[in-house]
């Protein structure tokens, strides 16, 4: 072949070629386009909105009680969101509404809010700021006095007529305020005294002076009483008395735990909660009532910077929950037992003083309050069942009357029921549940 004809089909042959190319980069590209349309339709699928849940969490409390002239720290709030397909976790910026101004008394409103895609979350804080003439910290179930519109006030936490008990104690709450200098606490003058051993009334008086001369003076009766302990029948030398106490519910494993005492024949006292872990077992206290078990009241919320923020503030937290106890059984109980147990501290935290005024409100209302001689350790000691068992033995062991403290809240509590019911049935100890004026096991109070 000369060289003429091959150049001639090499110029015939390269606009095919050229062609042939052409074709394959098409289909390259399509095939291309088809690969990142079909990530880009699973991308979607996998990251569209309904795939994704939003959380928030507000960083400290969200209902807040501060006092003119405090400090507000805004906490913040965070937000989350989880891809529900493929669990990836995303951290989202929160936007905020809102302000809080300590100089003005009133209740305000922050609104946190995040976004994702087409979803969103908000949630709100709420700061009450109260007027500092009324320290509601401290008193509730107290008199204020005043000797002229520019005078300082004094409030007497308990009133100025107040009952106590020997067993408990007297303390003298106080709060001076003046409008123009705030707190002028300090100083009060406190005349007279209280001898908390000695039934009798005394006199206590009260003097403050604002910095321009205004006094403002007030008195209080205090009347001391030998506290009612009840007249024990006398046990034999080998009888022993247990009452099992669970506190916190009604819960997941109440109605468990009940079933697990009517096969021994037990009976035990529940002190109730409403809102501590879930409303829905609610129904559970008129079970417990039917099955001859004692109800007392524990608490509604069971947290402690409100119910311990002020006297009125324990009590209405009180009846809220005997509210729900008549309710459900049909009659209110007279029998409590207090968050933390009544020597509990972390009450000062909140309000000094105020464990010793319920303690004695409670039983001029007639209502008797009871702690504990014996922890089973389910409330924060162990989460062992055995360990549990093991505890209750030797605690009984060393009382006539034990009280035993259990939450009905936790599976391992339920699971260390039966084996001490076995142990402690088959070496004659005997079963009881609490009523009013019974043992009962009263701790040192230390607020």
């Amino acid at each position: 072949m000369s060289e003429t004809e091959k150049e001639t089909i090499q110029e015939t042959e390269a606009p095919v070629m050229s062609e042939v190319k052409k074709v394959r980069n098409l289909r390259a590209i399509v095939i291309i386009l088809v690969i990142l349309a079909v990530l880009g339709l699973m991308y979607l699928h996998l990251m569209s909105p309904s795939r994704w849940t939003l959380s928030m969490k507000v960083k400290g409390s969200q209902e807040l009680t501060l006092y003119q002239g405090d400090k507000y720290v805004e906490k913040g709030c965070t937000a989350k969101c989880r891809n529900d397909r493929t669990g990836v976790v995303r951290t989202l910026s929160v936007s905020q509404e809102g302000e809080v101004d300590t100089k003005k008394p009133g209740t305000y409103t922050i609104t946190y809010r995040a976004k994702y895609f087409g979803n969103s979350i908000s949630k709100k804080r709420t700061v009450k700021v109260m007027d500092n003439l009324v320290d509601a910290r401290k008193a509730s179930m107290y008199d204020t006095f005043s000797s002229e519109k520019n005078a300082p006030v004094i409030g007497l936490y308990g009133g100025k007529n107040t009952t106590v008990f020997d067993a408990f104690g007297f303390y003298d709450g106080y709060v001076a305020t003046d409008e123009k200098e705030g707190y002028i606490t300090d100083r009060v003058k406190v005349t007279g005294s209280v001898d908390k051993d000695k039934p009798g009334t005394y006199m206590l008086g009260y003097s403050v002076a604002d910095k321009d001369g205004h006094i403002t003076m007030a008195e209080r009766l205090v009347t001391v009483k030998k506290f009612p302990v009840p007249k024990l029948r006398e046990l034999n030398p080998d009888e022993k008395i247990i009452y099992l106490t669970f506190d916190d519910g009604p819960g997941q494993y109440t109605d468990q735990i009940l079933s697990i005492l009517d096969k021994y024949q037990v009976k035990a006292t529940f002190f109730v909660t409403a809102t501590a872990y879930d409303k829905n077992y609610l129904n559970l206290i008129k079970k417990e009532a039917e099955h001859g078990h004692a109800v007392g009241v524990h608490s509604y919320t069971h947290k402690y910077d409100q119910i311990y923020s002020n006297d009125q503030a324990f009590w209405d937290d009180f009846n809220a929950m005997n509210d729900i106890i008549e309710q459900q059984t049909g009659k209110r109980t007279t029998i409590m037992r207090f968050p933390g147990g009544g020597s509990n501290t972390v009450s000062k935290k909140y309000c000094p003083g105020i464990m010793t005024r319920l303690a004695n409100e409670a039983t001029v209302q007639g209502y008797w309050y009871f702690d504990w001689n014996v922890m089973s350790g389910d409330a924060g000691e162990t989460k062992d069942s055995s360990v549990m068992v093991e505890r209750m033995k030797a605690g009984v062991e060393k009382n006539g009357r034990s009280i035993i403290l259990c939450h009905d809240t936790h599976e391992y509590t339920m699971n260390a029921v039966e084996p001490f019911l076995q142990w402690a049935l088959s070496r004659g100890y005997s079963f009881d549940c609490l009523q009013n004026g019974f043992f009962a096991a009263h701790q040192k109070i230390n607020n």
